[in-house]
């Protein structure tokens, strides 16, 4: 079994990268390969780095680019499991032209124009049943055809770190998030809360800030501006985190403020 994944993201990293990751793991488990194809960066290394097949993504049109990850497969793909997007429209361009079964795996309320192109796919997964009533309210495909495969965590990853660290006499907040635009629900609260507290002159809280995005800098000024107020160092800007360095930031906090899949792995790690 050959599996083309194609995937399409503007962030060089986040929860999208992290579930393909898990996907392509998966698919080696049970012996099968793994083409994947998206833009250059990190990721393609992590993909590199797990034994999958990368086709660089272009901005090239449709067609030409379900061609060309064609020519570029090392043998013939049996399925194709898209996400949303672009990828999605390549993805249903090569399931085309192979004639073979395509899936799509949907993250969230947006459902990708589904209605539109409903007959041509064989499995929509949806990874919360919210996301699968949503489809069904809005008769965007059979309901035979709507799988929930709720996101989960590696809990023996994340368990494993729950060794917590001594007692100190600071509080330690962690806010696991990308610092883009469609996390501004989250950043605008925490500079928010910043403000507060300098107002108040409340300095008895360290922030740990693991992530990376076009926001970091907004989210940088607002940090400064409290350590002026506090006049001592009281935010850290750890980046992207592996996926061995994040269960640590969480056993080391005393609270998580995150979305998502980061959600779920703090309450995995206590």
């Amino acid at each position: 079994m050959h599996v083309f994944i194609p995937v399409h993201f503007r962030a060089p990293l986040g929860g999208l990268q992290a579930h393909v990751i898990a996907q392509l793991r998966a698919v080696h488990r049970v012996g099968g390969k793994v083409t994947v194809m998206a833009p250059s960066g990190p990721f393609a290394d992590m993909v590199l780095a797990e034994g999958a097949h990368f086709v660089t993504s272009s901005d090239a049109p449709v067609h030409t680019e379900a061609k060309r990850a064609i020519a570029e497969a090392k043998e013939p793909f049996d399925l194709v499991h898209a996400h949303p997007f672009r990828a999605r429209q390549v993805g249903l361009e090569v399931a085309r032209q192979l004639g073979v079964p395509f899936l799509l795996t949907l993250h969230s309320l947006y459902n990708d124009q589904l209605s539109s192109y409903a007959d041509s796919v064989d499995t929509v997964i949806a990874v919360s049943n919210a996301i699968r009533d949503r489809l069904l309210a809005e008769n965007a495909i059979l309901p035979e055809r709507i799988v929930v495969i709720p996101n989960g965590v590696d809990t023996e990853r994340f368990t494993a770190a729950r060794k917590r660290m001594p007692a100190a006499e600071r509080r330690r907040v962690l806010v696991a998030t990308r610092l883009d635009r469609d996390k501004l629900f989250i950043l605008d609260a925490l500079i928010a809360t910043w403000r507060r507290l300098a107002k108040c002159r409340a300095f008895d809280i360290e922030w740990t800030i693991a992530g990376e995005g076009v926001e970091r800098e907004r989210l940088e000024h607002a940090a400064a501006e409290l350590e002026k107020r506090a006049g001592k160092p009281l935010v850290r800007f750890l980046g992207w985190l592996t996926e061995d360095e994040l269960p640590v930031a969480y056993v080391e906090a005393d609270l998580c403020i995150a979305p998502g899949r980061c959600a779920l792995e703090a309450m995995a790690s206590g």
